[in-house]
């Protein structure tokens, strides 16, 4: 679902958009951010795929922070 709004994501970062369009966008991200912690919690995190998880935390992160400043 996060590689559905990135073409939204970039654009509004690059050209920007309606205030609207910017709050529905971070709201996703949110969502999707906050899924990605939940994440830690899940036995797949202490397997192989921490690292994984912690690069997509921090990826949604940077684009939300872009969006904001």
């Amino acid at each position: 679902e996060l590689k559905n709004i990135m073409p939204q994501v970039r654009s509004w970062t690059y050209q920007g958009q309606s205030l609207g369009e910017k709050d529905r966008l971070l709201a996703q991200l949110k969502n999707f951010f906050i899924d990605a912690i939940n994440l830690r919690n899940l036995p797949v995190y202490e397997s192989s795929y921490q690292s994984r998880i912690d690069a997509l935390i921090r990826r949604i992160d940077s684009y939300m922070q872009q969006m904001i400043l």
